[in-house]
Formats: C-alpha cells, sequence, structure tokens
C-alpha cells in the first residue's frame, strides 16, 4: 500500500528499514534531553508502536502533528490487524494480505537507530539539526520546554505540504482496517477474499472516492 503513495515518507523511511518490536523499556528510559536522544525516542517509540511517545518527540504546525499522528495511528490499526490475522489464520493468512494485487499491507521497516551515532548535531541555542550519512534530508529539532523536538514537517511528505488530505488519507485507511478486523476469522470469511474487498476498498480511500470516517 505505501508504493502507491511515493509522497507518503516519514523518518522511518531512513531511520527504519517491517516493524519489528524491541524492548518495552527502551522507548521509557529515552529522554529528550539531547538531539540524539529525541531522534532516537522517536524512532523507538515507531518501533514499539507507542503513538504517545512518538506524538511526544514532535513540534510543528497543528497540520502537520495531525498528519504525523494519523499516520502511526495507521501503523498502529496494521499491527492490530495483523495480530487478528495471524490468530485466525495463521501465518500464511497474513501472507495473503502482502501479495500484490490486494491490500498490500506490508510495511518492510527493520530497526537501524545505529545511524543516529554517526550523526553529527549542530547546535545553536533552542535549535538543531543533523543529517544522517547516505540520507538527503536534514533533520531539524526545536528545544522547548526542557525536551528537543523533531519537526513534524521534516519526517513528514504528503502531497507537497498537503497534510489535510495526508491525514484524511490515512485515519480512514486505519478506520477501515479496524472495522475489517472484526471479520477476521468469522464463519465464510477467508484471508483472500478479505484481502481483495481491503484492496478495493483502501484504492478508493487512496483516490479520495470514499471510505469510512475516522
Amino acid at each position: 500500500m505505501v508504493r502507491r503513495v511515493p509522497s507518503a515518507v516519514l523518518l522511518a523511511a531512513f531511520l527504519l528499514h517491517g516493524l519489528n518490536g524491541c524492548k518495552r523499556q527502551d522507548a521509557a528510559a529515552a529522554s529528550q534531553s539531547t538531539p540524539r536522544e529525541a531522534t532516537y525516542k522517536l524512532t523507538t517509540c515507531m518501533l514499539e508502536f507507542d503513538k504517545a511517545g512518538f506524538m511526544e518527540c514532535l513540534t510543528g504546525s497543528e497540520e502537520e502533528l495531525r498528519a504525523a499522528e494519523a499516520f502511526v495511528d495507521y501503523l498502529c490499526a496494521v499491527r492490530e490487524f495483523k495480530d487478528a490475522v495471524v490468530g485466525a489464520y495463521g501465518r500464511r493468512g497474513w501472507e495473503v494480505f502482502e501479495k500484490k494485487g490486494g491490500a498490500e499491507l506490508t510495511v518492510n521497516i527493520t530497526d537501524n537507530r545505529a545511524k543516529l551515532d554517526t550523526v553529527e548535531w549542530k547546535v545553536s541555542s533552542d535549535s538543531a539539526e543533523g543529517k544522517i550519512p547516505g540520507e538527503p534530508q536534514v533533520i531539524h529539532l526545536t528545544h522547548k520546554d526542557g525536551k528537543w523536538c523533531v519537526h513534524a514537517g521534516d519526517i513528514l511528505m504528503g502531497g507537497a505540504g498537503d497534510y489535510e488530505r495526508f491525514a484524511s488519507t490515512w485515519s480512514r485507511t486505519a478506520a477501515l482496517l479496524r472495522e475489517t478486523k472484526a471479520r477476521v476469522g468469522q464463519p465464510g470469511v477467508t484471508p483472500e477474499a478479505l484481502d481483495k474487498e481491503l484492496g478495493r476498498e483502501i484504492m478508493m480511500i487512496l483516490l479520495g472516492v470514499a471510505g469510512p470516517q475516522p
């Protein structure tokens, strides 16, 4: 599904390359007292599907923050849906939803936080910036209320700044996944049938034609 919206790029696209979980205490122990710690915590919270922690690491306009929250909520919805599918149909059942031609729910993100140790941060008063080696984006942070926060605009590229549409798209997709999850495992409901149905509905949402309200 991510391939259908190439403009939907998060920090994960270059900090993380599958949503492989890590130990919960990692995020809890992470602080935001330095730019490196703030970025590390942001990444860890995404790996752990910790939406609240993820949002604590961000700053930006209301529209930017709403877009970031919508996308990370979508990732949480994918995880919830996957858990339900695997519980009902097993791992092979989930593989149906990863294949092309249907929902294509695979999100390939692996832990790549080690790169943060190689970033040279330029700090000036209450602002900082850093560039991850080999990546084009520059990460900007602001120090406020005693902690560093990453600029949401740096980690979100949604339709040339059309954050309202970006947020709507992913909120509706998350709502669709949660709505469909209730039917997983029901008598006569197969993963193949659900995958085809989801694929059609998701495409309609991405085209701005229809879709459930969040």
